[in-house]
């Protein structure tokens, strides 16, 4: 995630999915570091 808007737009979506049972995929991770912020927020797979 490259911006403070990316990172509150993808911990917004993952909460959506943690809330309604659904599982978070991310896709076009690029960097460890980004892999890395979306596990830390809940991501299951990216």
């Amino acid at each position: 995630m490259n911006s403070a808007s990316g990172t509150a737009l993808s911990e917004v979506v993952i909460k959506v999915a943690q809330a309604t049972v659904l599982r978070a995929v991310a896709e076009g991770v690029e960097t460890l570091e980004q892999a890395a912020a979306l596990r830390h927020l809940g991501c299951h797979r990216g």
